[in-house]
């Protein structure tokens, strides 16, 4: 996986990476990225999955009650199911562009 792959996983353009993978491909790689930061960089891990507004709940069950690999596969698996959501409220709902000078 390239660092452009990592990026989108947990982009707020998730549609861009999701829309040419299969559902396993992107678990799988979900997977593996959630398995790196884990060990590499868990804070950043934690970042994300606040940022996607993953449920703080949900995040302290799987921490809590599940194996190191149960916790990379379940936490995958959120991650893949907040995105698709996003992807779904993102098409149906749409927003006018910004005024000039909003951008920042």
């Amino acid at each position: 996986m390239n660092n452009e792959d990592k990026d989108l996983i947990f982009s707020r353009h998730p549609d861009q990476y999701f829309d040419q993978r299969s559902e396993k491909e992107l678990i799988d790689s979900i997977q593996a990225r959630v398995a790196e930061l884990l060990e590499t960089d868990p804070e950043l891990l934690f970042s994300h999955l606040y940022r996607l507004d993953i449920d703080e709940k949900r995040i302290q069950l799987i921490m809590h009650k599940s194996s190191t690999t149960k916790i990379i596969d379940n936490l995958a698996l959120e991650i893949y199911h907040r995105q698709c959501e996003r992807i779904k409220t993102k098409a149906n709902i749409k927003v006018p562009p910004l005024e000039p000078g909003w951008e920042w």
